[in-house]
């Protein structure tokens, strides 16, 4: 009697486990495949992410921009921008009335709900993005633009020119800052704060004062989901930088990889470091203990 109530206890946990829940991936955000047109979502957490197989779509994409942490991408082609949208393996794309052909530069609010093309003549501030897009000002470019953000709700529009900050509200256009030679721009989610970065002077402003410590050649500017800290990227140094803003202390991490940009995915402060899915792209994780960045690996790899 013993051996059968211990075989009946054996094939009932099998048929438990067997029944027991099924555990998704989570999905940490997405990225543009350049060499395939295509939107690839990436899954799992830093330090173990994949790039997964491209989202199946009736058309192939010359170029798109996710926005961060959304599950959306703004496209630009000769008629015009285009919103695309997915859920889960589907996708579709809806034009957006009014917009600039192939503008030059598309940057995201912090939200993404708002975004800023810059065109030749003007630029454009989207909002209500991706759902119900209308268009919020257009501000005459006036000459080079070296940097350039929007904030949530398309409220303002900030753009460096040398080292000039110029920035657009409901008041109108007036100067913020004037600095050495401006390389980046950012909003917090508030929209009240804008931090600027000078590589000329290795510098990063907030509030109208220069943060402590030397930021060499910055690059990249954005702040976490929650405002409380600030990444600083160098394309060149291959760096982050993290910024607690209420102790001011920073803590570097550094990689032997390409550092090119700072597009927020799920979490706090986590970040992609490239605008493109291509080969093993680079994560920031300021979420851990210390900060650091790791390389997701591609779908590909593990077949």
């Amino acid at each position: 009697m013993r051996r059968v109530a211990i075989v009946v206890l054996f094939v009932s946990f099998g048929v438990a486990c067997a029944q027991g829940p099924v555990f998704e991936i989570p999905v940490l955000g997405h990225a543009f495949d350049a060499a395939s047109g295509s939107i690839r979502p990436l899954t799992g957490v830093p330090g173990a992410a994949w790039l997964e197989a491209p989202l199946p779509a009736e058309e192939i994409l010359r170029q798109a921009v996710v926005a961060p942490g959304r599950e959306y991408a703004l496209a630009p082609g000769a008629d015009g921008l285009r919103v695309v949208r997915w859920s889960g393996r589907k996708i579709d794309a809806q034009p957006v009335e009014g917009s600039f052909p192939l503008p030059e530069q598309i940057v995201f609010s912090p939200s993404g709900d708002s975004a800023a093309l810059l065109g030749a003549v003007q630029i454009q501030v989207w909002r209500g993005l991706p759902e119900a897009p209308a268009l919020a000002r257009s501000v005459v470019r006036g000459g080079a633009v070296d940097a350039l953000a929007v904030a949530d709700e398309g409220t303002a529009v900030a753009l460096a020119r040398g080292g000039a900050v110029v920035l657009h509200d409901s008041s109108g256009a007036r100067t913020v800052a004037q600095l050495g030679r401006v390389s980046a721009l950012a909003f917090a989610r508030s929209g009240q704060d804008l931090a600027i970065a000078d590589s000329e002077r290795g510098q990063v402003w907030l509030a109208g004062a220069a943060l402590p410590g030397e930021f060499q050649d910055p690059s990249a500017l954005a702040f976490s989901a929650d405002g409380r800290k600030l990444a600083v990227a160098s394309q060149l140094l291959s760096s982050v930088v993290l910024v607690d803003l209420a102790s001011r202390q920073a803590s570097l991490a550094s990689c032997e990889c390409s550092v090119e940009t700072l597009a927020r995915v799920r979490g706090n402060a986590v970040f992609l470091l490239t605008g493109s899915a291509k080969g093993r792209p680079p994560l920031f994780d300021g979420d851990g203990a210390e900060p650091r960045i790791v390389l997701a690996g591609a779908a590909e790899e593990a077949k």
